[in-house]
C-alpha cells in the first residue's frame, strides 16, 4: 500500500505475511477519509487484494497490532470475516467514508453469513471480534 509493506516469510512448514498497518485482523489501518483520497483508497483496496489476499489461503497473518489484541489471523480468514474487504472497491471505499469500525458492522456480517449457511452454528461475537 502507500504507506506499508509486507514481509512474507515461507518456511518449510507455513508462511507468515507480516502486513503492518495495511491489513488488520477484521480491519485495515491507517483510515483513508475524504474526497481526494480516493486514488489512495483505491490503491489501498487493490494493493491488500492483489499483493496480500491472493496468498495461499493458510498463510498466517501478522499485523503490526490489534486493537481486540488478536494477534494473527490466515488469508482465509480475512477473505471471510474482514468486512472492509469483503464487499469489492466500492464497498471498502464507502466503509471508510462513513466511518464503520468492526462493531458497527459485524451485526451485518453475521446476519450475511447465517443466510448463506456459511457460519457455524456456535459462531460468538468474540470470535468475529
Amino acid at each position: 500500500t502507500p504507506e506499508s509493506v509486507t514481509y512474507v516469510l515461507k518456511t518449510h512448514s507455513c508462511r507468515w505475511a507480516f502486513t503492518g498497518y495495511a491489513l488488520l485482523v477484521r480491519g485495515c489501518g491507517r483510515r483513508i477519509s475524504g474526497i481526494g483520497d480516493r486514488y489512495l483508497q483505491r490503491l489501498h483496496y487493490h494493493s491488500v487484494q492483489e499483493q496480500i489476499l491472493s496468498l495461499e489461503p493458510d498463510t498466517i497473518i501478522c499485523p503490526r497490532f490489534d486493537v481486540q489484541q488478536r494477534n494473527v489471523s490466515t488469508v482465509a480468514e480475512e477473505k471471510m470475516f474482514n468486512f472492509r474487504f469483503r464487499g469489492g472497491e466500492g464497498e471498502f471505499i464507502r466503509s471508510l467514508e462513513s466511518g464503520h469500525t468492526v462493531r458497527t458492522s459485524v451485526a451485518s456480517l453475521l446476519s450475511s453469513m447465517s443466510s448463506k449457511n456459511d457460519t457455524p452454528a456456535k459462531l460468538q461475537m468474540s470470535e468475529v471480534l
